[in-house]
């Protein structure tokens, strides 16, 4: 294959302040955050731990180190994440490989380290590294991109390999996380169609396998066909939470008000937020919800549309791409469009580790906007 130029351009200064729209609406999300986590988790708290704001106050403290990881980032020009992208990819995979050995036990699952008081998801951090190392070698190679081996092959395994690592915790949920965001990065920097469709038939055929071999992942499809079917057991968080969303009516039961998070509904305060939003909140709030996010990924991908070489482009779009997809899957669990699996809602969930990597993450989304729009990418011929 003839050899091509990057699309890439030199950046020099920032041309114009960081986007302001979406900074506000990742400002909305967290502090509505913190009255969601307050909300879901006061009487839980006050049971097991005889403090009501516990959740709340770690909440809001993981929320002032964020936005200070923000503010560092945004004052970050983004193309300085290129050269040092491998070497925090590479301490990613080696979290990853240490969670599995001495990582913290919590539900059966892997998935904590700790240093000193503090404790970690390795899964959170090796996000954003995965999208720098692969928006770096995408930028670099993209010429090979379009060849099988030479550049669609080794392209994959930049998110493939985190993503089995993770798999291993066991943590399937980020396995798709990794594996979607890498895949859409790899697309749009212009990887061939059937070469794609293959690699969503192997992920396909992946996701069957491990469901079948894992009779807990069984008995979580088996639950989103029917859930009634066992409605004390495997179906029990489906139907509690189709229950809170349908009792919460258009208006909702008034913030504070629910019923299924007094002991009914498990994790409320992460993985089943939004559906204690919805009876709190009913229709009205959850639509308030979705757009605020349909805001974030209109204005993200407008500035990745808009960033100023291949390197912020792939960047942007991934970061964004990672946050919406999974916001998706948060919300498509709660109303039983996919069987129940483990996914924060972004900036609302109890969190710290995710809130932290996700603020510190949008602050180099921010500083991408601050530069000079250039032409859109286009996709290569072969």
């Amino acid at each position: 294959m003839r050899r091509r130029p990057s699309f890439s351009t030199p950046v020099h200064k920032p041309s114009q302040p960081p986007d302001l729209g979406l900074f506000l609406i990742v400002l909305g999300l967290v502090t509505f955050g913190w009255v969601m986590v307050y909300s879901t988790s006061a009487m839980a708290a006050e049971s097991a731990y005889g403090n009501q704001y516990y959740f709340l106050k770690k909440q809001i403290f993981a929320s002032i180190f964020g936005f200070i990881c923000l503010l560092t980032t945004l004052n970050v020009p983004f193309q300085k994440w290129q050269r040092p992208a491998w070497l925090l990819f590479g301490s990613g995979l080696v979290m990853l490989a240490l969670v599995l050995v001495v990582g913290r036990q919590v539900g059966g699952a892997k998935r904590w380290l700790k240093i000193g008081p503090f404790g970690f998801q390795p899964s959170e951090p090796t996000k954003i590294f995965m999208i720098l190392a692969l928006a770096d070698f995408l930028d670099k190679h993209q010429s090979r991109l379009r060849s099988f081996w030479e550049g669609f092959v080794p392209a994959c395994l930049i998110f493939l390999i985190p993503a089995a690592l993770t798999f291993r915790e066991p943590d399937l949920g980020t396995c798709l996380l990794l594996s979607g965001t890498g895949f859409a990065m790899i697309l749009l920097a212009g990887a061939r169609w059937e070469h794609c469709v293959g690699v969503v038939g192997f992920g396909i055929a992946g996701i069957v396998a491990a469901i079948f071999k894992a009779s807990y992942r069984m008995q979580r499809v088996l639950a989103f066909i029917d859930p009634w079917k066992d409605p004390h057991k495997s179906g029990y968080q489906l139907i509690q939470s189709l229950l809170a969303l349908g009792s919460g009516g258009i208006f909702g039961k008034g913030l504070g008000n629910s019923q299924l998070k007094l002991h009914y509904l498990p994790d409320a305060h992460t993985d089943f937020i939004f559906s204690i939003l919805g009876e709190e909140l009913g229709l009205i709030g959850t639509t308030l919800l979705v757009i605020l996010f349909a805001a974030l990924a209109v204005r993200g991908f407008r500035m990745a549309r808009h960033a100023p070489n291949l390197f912020g482009i792939l960047t942007a779009t991934g970061i964004v791409f990672l946050t919406c997809f999974q916001a998706f899957i948060h919300l498509a669990v709660s109303v039983g469009l996919v069987p129940t699996k483990g996914i924060p809602l972004p900036f609302l969930s109890f969190g710290g580790s995710s809130l932290v990597v996700m603020l510190a993450s949008f602050g180099i989304l921010l500083n991408i906007s601050r530069y000079e729009e250039s032409p859109p990418l286009k996709r290569r011929s072969a």
